[in-house]
């Protein structure tokens, strides 16, 4: 626990590497997530910043 009682931060990220098969530098895009949650009952939404990249990312992978 942090000194305001809570839990520490941390991030969550996703990751799609658009080299998956190198040994080395695989050309990953790294996306941060965001959580929305009802307060009401408790159903929970993850978001990725930039997710048109994350795409890029996936179709690039695909053509290998």
């Amino acid at each position: 626990m942090d000194e305001d009682g809570g839990y520490p931060s941390s991030q969550l990220k996703i990751k799609v590497d658009r080299n998956p098969n190198a040994m080395l530098l695989k050309d990953p895009y790294v996306s941060t997530l965001s959580v929305t949650v009802c307060g009401e009952c408790g159903f929970s939404q993850l978001f990725a910043s930039g997710p048109q990249y994350l795409w890029q990312a996936y179709q690039d992978a695909k053509r290998g």
